[in-house]
């Protein structure tokens, strides 16, 4: 299976390779980084039990969905693991980038373009993008125009960062998702919410979730990685200064049962009319 498009021209700073687009994505897109998104995408995948939280199965009379689409696809596992489910459909993945496989196998129900949203699907899944602080994505509105009758739009992103008691503390598109769909009763119906945490770090009392959080403290450790060029580039730090801050991250993370952190994720999913 071969990509249909060339991915952009890329750059290297501070031996990370980024896009040489003017897109808003803020971290990496090299073999490091899809490494990263695939521990990240397993960790959730361990709490949630499932490739997905919409009720995908009963679409079609119960003959699952025809068409999905994957939209920041970003290594392509979510894709391949989603056209091994469903045989009979269509899965497409769209990136700015190509995707991560390294030699894995792609199904011949799996695409990747490298392109902007378009088309008409059953299932559209917005992944969780990195962007610069401020920055709204427009596949919101564009996965509108994407989705099918009486097919789903699902959405997974991580919920703001949060305060000592527990509430937000930053801004974030998760909490302003479900209203907005909610606001549009003529477009969506049955819009529907879950909020797990993922745990950072061996604190968790059962063995899912200690297996989750220890994939979890290894991504969180990475994430911090991939910001480095730009701490570096666009933050005015040192190297050494961002060096030190992640290597005492890495050495706080190995004390979970101290801290107890967890990842909020919020995870969204409505029905087009």
């Amino acid at each position: 299976m071969e990509l249909i498009a060339n991915a952009p021209q890329v750059c290297v700073r501070h031996g990370r390779q980024f896009h040489g687009s003017d897109s808003s994505y803020a971290l990496p897109n090299d073999e490091r980084e899809f490494n990263r998104l695939n521990n990240q995408f397993q960790a959730l995948k361990l709490i949630t039990g499932s490739n997905y939280t919409a009720p995908l199965p009963q679409l079609n009379s119960g003959e699952g969905p025809k068409d999905i689409l994957d939209i920041a696809a970003g290594s392509g596992i979510w894709v391949i693991e989603l056209a091994l489910e469903f045989p009979q459909a269509r899965v497409v993945g769209i990136d700015l980038s190509k995707p991560g496989l390294f030699g894995r196998a792609v199904p011949q129900n799996a695409s990747f373009n490298v392109a902007d949203i378009r088309g008409i699907v059953q299932l559209v899944e917005l992944s969780p993008p990195v962007s610069r602080k401020g920055y709204r994505p427009p596949a919101l509105n564009e996965a509108e125009q994407a989705v099918a009758r009486g097919g789903y739009m699902h959405k997974n992103k991580e919920n703001p960062s949060l305060d000592g008691d527990g509430n937000p503390a930053s801004w974030s598109i998760a909490d302003r998702i479900a209203p907005a769909l909610r606001a549009a009763p003529s477009m969506w119906t049955n819009v529907q919410e879950k909020r797990i945490g993922v745990p950072i770090g061996t604190w968790a009392s059962d063995e899912v979730g200690q297996e989750a959080g220890r994939i979890m403290q290894r991504q969180t450790v990475e994430l911090f990685n991939g910001f480095r060029p730009n701490l570096i580039d666009v933050g005015g730090m040192s190297a050494d200064e961002v060096d030190g801050i992640i290597a005492r991250l890495a050495d706080e993370l190995e004390d979970g049962p101290k801290w107890e952190l967890e990842i909020p994720y919020e995870f969204i999913w409505a029905v087009k009319r």
